[in-house]
């Protein structure tokens, strides 16, 4: 082959490789489901297993499509009498797993905390001392989940009712596919030496045609 067929051939092929890694992202939404887990399923107070705090994980399965917020824990506390029973550093975690539907990939995030306040018949002072990070992000298939529990400074959790919640949202966006920016990487040495080969061809033409000195 001539060095300037070759040259176009290779150039060709990196136009190709690049338009292809260079593609917009897919348009249709991204469809995953979801299902949380709280462990332990009662946070019982300090010294004692008669007051304490019920997590309730979202242990139905739903099917969603794009970002959501999403329900990790619901709350309920419960406390015999009007006497206040106290929280001091008391462990809980929780868990969120996801399935990217489109290829059938499953992971989990963990976020991890502790209770501490007071809580009475029909009152509660609760504030949650986090022990992880409160953004965690999912590689599933080809796309991206960045989960964050939400609020970040004022969990909804019971005050002057029984109930509350922890929540988080869920963002989710494609991942751009590495296969095409590897074989465009790939190509590049290859129309590099060609470059190189036809810089020298040409000098090597100029020098043939250069007038000799007398």
């Amino acid at each position: 082959m001539k060095r300037s067929t070759f040259v176009r051939v290779a150039a060709a092929s990196l136009a190709l490789l690049l338009t292809t890694a260079a593609a917009p992202l897919r348009a249709d939404p991204i469809v995953w489901s979801e299902v949380s887990f709280a462990t332990p399923a009662t946070v019982y107070a300090d010294h004692t297993t008669t007051s304490g705090i019920k997590l309730d994980g979202n242990d139905l399965k739903q099917t969603l499509a794009g970002s959501n917020p999403v329900l990790l824990a619901s709350l309920s506390t419960f406390s015999p009498g009007a006497a206040s029973a106290t929280f001091t550093d008391r462990p809980f975690s929780l868990i969120l797993r996801i399935k990217d539907q489109a290829t059938g990939v499953v992971g989990a995030v963990t976020f991890t905390g502790y209770f501490e306040g007071t809580v009475s018949n029909g009152k509660a002072d609760l504030k949650i001392k986090w022990t992880s990070p409160l953004s965690e992000t999912l590689h599933l298939g080809h796309d991206l989940y960045d989960v964050t529990i939400t609020p970040k400074t004022d969990v909804n959790l019971p005050k002057n009712g029984l109930n509350g919640s922890i929540d988080a949202y869920v963002k989710v966006s494609h991942n751009p596919e590495p296969s095409s920016f590897l074989l465009a990487a790939l190509a590049l040495p290859v129309v590099g030496w060609a470059a190189r080969r036809k810089r020298r061809a040409a000098r090597a033409q100029e020098a043939q045609e250069a007038p000799l000195a007398t």
